[in-house]
Order: C-alpha cells, then structure tokens, then sequence
C-alpha cells in the first residue's frame, strides 16, 4: 500500500468516526425526549399501581410512546428543510456508518415499540419480563454505538444497562421494579442525551 493510499485510508476512518459522533451530537434531543418519556409512562404505572392515578397503564403507555414517535418524525421532518442542516452536514447524514447507526437505533426503537404495544393489548407487558429484556436491547444499543460514534464512554453506559437488567430480573414481581426502571432511562438514556447536549455547545 502507498503512502498516499494509506493517508487516504485515515482520513476516511477519522471523517466517518467525526460524522459518528456528530450524528450522536444531533440525536441528544430524541434521548432526552424518550427518555423522560419513558420515564413518566413507568412513574404514571407506578402511581396507578399505589392508588395514586386513576388512568390506567395501557392507555398512559400508548400515549407515551405515541408522543414519542411523533416527536421523532417531527425532527426528521424538520431536519429535511433546506433551512435545517443537521449537524456534520449532508456528508455525516448520508455516511454509511451514519446510516449504519440510524438503522440500529432505528431498530431498536421499532423492536421495543412493537414488543410493548403487543404487551399492552394482551395485557400487563408481558407479565413484567419487558422490562429487563428491553434494559438488555438498550445496552446492546449503546455498546454497538460507543465505537461507531468515537465516544468510548457510552461503553460504560453500556454496562450500567446490563447491570440494570439484572437488577430487573431480581426485583421482577415487586412494585419496586417501576421507579427502578424509570431511574434507568431518566440517568441512562436522557442522562447520556443530556451530556452529549452540553459537550456539544462546549465544543
């Protein structure tokens, strides 16, 4: 290999790495959303489980992850005006491994919604095992994204993930596993959001 072609080479691997934590930069928002989201839907079952709320969980579920999704297509929407360019510019948006990060997320939110709406309409989220099993899919989520994105730290949000899943396990059947899983997405899905948010107007 040549000099020239191996220069080459770098600078493709240091601008697809930059267009990785730029796309990570610009999806802050749909964290901190979702995850406060979430949050309050777990918070909301909660309440209505100790007599607090009268509205009953499924339909507190549908809404939130209604709300969710609208506001998700509403920043994409947005993002297509030619007045909105998303951070990293065109390049970081139609990269392949721009596009290879917004098909895992993609996904996972897709796997998630479906699994939980399906728990809904048969009644209790499938007897309580969702919640550790979707702890497991998000930590995959960010594990794949820490080197895809340049940020090794999200490794470490990774494993909280997975710890929290067992966490989950062990208090499935209690009350307690509802404010347990609405902490997890508040510290560890709006939480990240909310630190790349301000490395990103530092930067």
């Amino acid at each position: 290999m040549s000099d020239d072609q191996a220069r080459a080479d770098i600078a493709l691997i240091r601008t697809a790495l930059e267009q990785g934590r730029a796309y990570a930069f610009a999806r802050s928002p749909d964290m901190i959303i979702w995850g406060c989201l979430v949050a309050a839907g777990y918070l909301g079952t909660w309440a209505f489980a100790t007599g607090h709320l009268a509205m009953r969980p499924g339909p507190l579920w549908l809404g939130v992850l209604a709300a969710g999704w609208l506001f998700y297509l509403v920043r994409r929407l947005l993002r297509r005006l030619p007045r909105r360019v998303p951070l990293g510019g065109p390049a970081a948006r139609l990269g392949p491994l721009v596009t290879a990060l917004c098909m895992l997320w993609l996904g996972v939110g897709i796997s998630l919604t479906l699994t939980g709406v399906v728990g809904i309409l048969r009644g209790g989220m499938g007897a309580g095992w969702f919640n550790p099993i979707a702890a497991g899919v998000m930590g995959a989520g960010f594990f794949a994204s820490a080197p895809l994105c340049n940020l090794p730290w999200l490794r470490w949000v990774a494993v909280a993930w997975w710890l929290g899943e067992l966490a989950l396990f062990w208090l499935h059947g209690t009350i307690l596993v509802l404010p347990f899983a609405a902490a997890l997405y508040l510290l560890l899905l709006a939480g990240p959001g909310l630190a790349l948010r301000v490395r990103q107007h530092a930067a």
